[in-house]
């Protein structure tokens, strides 16, 4: 996370560049040492004969995942700080901070798409830290916050509601479609969609406790709580 947010740093103050699409896919690690993949104690490929018709039989061969990192204790952070770096990729669709009026809202994967920018409020550079905050959620516990399948246009502002709270009342008077979910006077859905709603949707610090529990890892620290909860408001 610091490299990543020192890439943001350096983009949103230096730069005046939003990346707009900060993801898990878009940061690659940059090691210090010679490594091969053998190294990384790759898993058995799997194979299996795909029949064709026209062009015959041929064997394909699916992409192993890599296994555990080289030589050096994963947990040790004054190792990684002097052996690897971790950099954000991919500016194909960023844009500048003084031209975001001319760029559509539809920023992101949609499960990482900021509120404001989803009710089509105003948005600056705080959409890429709302981005890392759920990218760190998806790192820790490999698990997406919010269910596959949601409707885009629809079912995501809701899910926001019932994992984040209410949206803040001045976003919501900024927002040119908030109203079709919301009502601008309380911020709360209207009622055609609460009672529609699931009632047992946990806040995003209880999921991640949560899910790092069924996996058997510690619980997070308040620290690493109050870290994501800060990227998240």
């Amino acid at each position: 996370m610091r490299d990543l947010l020192l890439a943001l740093d350096y983009c949103h103050r230096e730069c005046k560049i939003i990346h707009t699409d900060v993801k898990s896919s878009n940061i690659i690690m940059q090691l210090n040492f010679e490594v091969t993949p053998s190294d990384f104690n790759p898993k058995d490929h799997e194979t299996f004969e795909f029949n064709d018709k026209e062009n015959g039989s041929c064997v394909i061969t699916k992409a192993a995942p890599l296994g555990n990192f080289p030589d050096g204790d994963r947990l040790d952070l004054e190792w990684w700080r002097k052996n690897g770096r971790f950099k954000l990729m991919d500016f194909g669709v960023a844009c500048f901070s003084d031209k975001v009026h001319e760029y559509p809202s539809d920023i992101s994967a949609a499960a990482l798409r900021a509120p404001e920018a989803f009710i089509q409020a105003d948005w600056d550079s705080s959409v890429d830290i709302w981005s890392t905050g759920l990218t760190l959620f998806h790192l820790l516990t490999a698990h997406p916050l919010y269910p596959d399948g949601l409707d885009e246009k629809l079912l995501y502002p809701l899910w926001m509601y019932l994992v984040f709270g209410k949206f803040p009342l001045p976003l919501l008077e900024q927002s040119r479609i908030g109203g079709a979910w919301f009502s601008r006077e309380t911020g709360l859905p209207h009622e055609e969609y609460m009672s529609g709603l699931p009632n047992d949707v946990l806040a995003i610090d209880e999921l991640l406790i949560r899910l790092l529990e069924l996996y058997g890892r510690p619980p997070p620290s308040q620290e690493l709580l109050t870290f994501m909860s800060r990227m998240l408001v």
